[in-house]
């Protein structure tokens, strides 16, 4: 059997010789050559020194990684991602079920288009709730749960009840003017309590804060 190089001359003809591309060999041996240089540049001690960059880097991008930031806990806590603006549970998950394996085809009549619309505008409609929700959550600081655990330790139990009773009218109004209800309505408390104290002090004969507070000192 002939040598692939005869069987190549008897096709070309006697004066047929390979030729070899020179300009991509030495191309390929440069970038070799420049790639094992900045190898040994970039040692481990330099790739050391570029990861602790970037995790510093990283750290002062996110804000959820701050330690003054309130919400820096709150992906533990309720799900909550900052940077994506998302719950790892979304308000009505399986909304997307409905639509998951939904198809336009060519043959679908008229009627099935526009069951097919009505059914995308069912899901744009339970999409609009859950970002409403969304929204409501983070514009009313309720991912700030550290704070408000640390303002609701001041408080008595009766004043906790109240506020607690009040949540869910929030969404009825906008965030001052439910701090604002909620505020009076705490004051409210505050007095009727002083009334009472006040009226078991007139009942019991007391006239004068001197009197009284010899009255609590003995009790």
């Amino acid at each position: 059997m002939p040598a692939i190089e005869e069987v190549i001359t008897k096709i070309r003809g006697d004066d047929f010789k390979p030729v070899l591309n020179t300009e991509i060999i030495d191309t390929n041996k440069a970038k070799k050559a420049a790639f094992q240089e900045e190898k040994k540049k970039n040692g481990p001690k330099h790739q050391e020194e570029r990861s602790k960059e970037s995790k510093k880097s990283e750290n002062i991008d996110d804000p959820a990684k701050k330690q003054d930031n309130p919400i820096s806990d709150v992906r533990s806590l309720v799900g909550y991602m900052p940077k994506r603006g998302d719950f790892d549970n979304e308000y009505d998950e399986e909304a997307e079920t409905r639509i998951c394996e939904m198809e336009f085809l060519e043959d679908d009549t008229d009627e099935e288009i526009e069951l097919k619309f009505k059914v995308l505008e069912y899901y744009n409609a339970r999409l609009d709730e859950r970002i409403r929700r969304k929204k409501f959550v983070i514009d009313r600081g309720l991912l700030d749960i550290k704070k408000i655990q640390k303002q609701e330790k001041k408080l008595s139990k009766e004043e906790r009840d109240i506020i607690n009773c009040m949540k869910p009218f929030a969404r009825f109004s906008s965030k001052q003017d439910h701090e604002k209800r909620v505020t009076n309505m705490l004051k409210e408390y505050k007095l009727r309590t002083l009334i009472n104290q006040l009226k078991t002090f007139k009942s019991l004969g007391l006239k004068s804060l001197s009197e009284i507070e010899k009255h609590i000192e003995e009790k």
